[in-house]
């Protein structure tokens, strides 16, 4: 058995030596998978080579060029979803703002037309006043003049009317 062994490892980098040294054989390199797959590159035309990896770059280029659109586009869309949010927060600051205001310059006018009106009903009251008092005092005067104090006039009372 352990003949065996022996005499198949000794076979087997035979046959490989053999199948990749035959100058029979010409194996079809294509990409740069068929020339990793051979065991040098001595044979290989240098040409053929940077051919093989020109092409294998241009394919990565163009691979991630794609994948940089494909980015790009979905980007943009995501600006193009959302041009609202942007716009949010300002809008409700200027809104504060501007509520702020409106209210803060409500206040102060409401306040000064107060104040005014306030100082308006004080002289209303004053004028009003003293015309009560003149009355009072000529209606006193009128009644003390025509009419003795002990007597009054009418001795009906004013709620017997109806």
């Amino acid at each position: 058995m352990l003949l065996r062994t022996l005499n198949s490892a000794k076979r087997v980098p035979f046959r490989r030596y053999l199948a990749s040294y035959s100058p029979n054989t010409q194996v079809e390199i294509k990409t740069l998978e068929d020339l990793a797959k051979l065991k040098s590159l001595d044979d290989v035309d240098p040409k053929l080579i940077s051919k093989l990896i020109n092409q294998k770059t241009n394919e990565l280029n163009v691979k991630n060029e794609l994948q940089m659109l494909k980015r790009l586009q979905q980007e943009e869309q995501k600006t193009q979803e959302t041009p609202l949010k942007k716009f949010v927060r300002p809008a409700w600051l200027f809104l504060l703002m501007g509520s702020i205001v409106y209210l803060s310059g409500h206040y102060l006018w409401w306040k000064l037309d107060y104040e005014e009106k306030e100082l308006e009903y004080i002289h209303q009251v004053k004028e009003l006043e003293s015309e009560l008092n003149s009355l009072r005092e000529a209606h006193q005067s009128s009644v003390s003049n025509g009419l003795p104090s002990g007597i009054k006039q009418n001795a009906k009372r004013w709620y017997k009317f109806w």
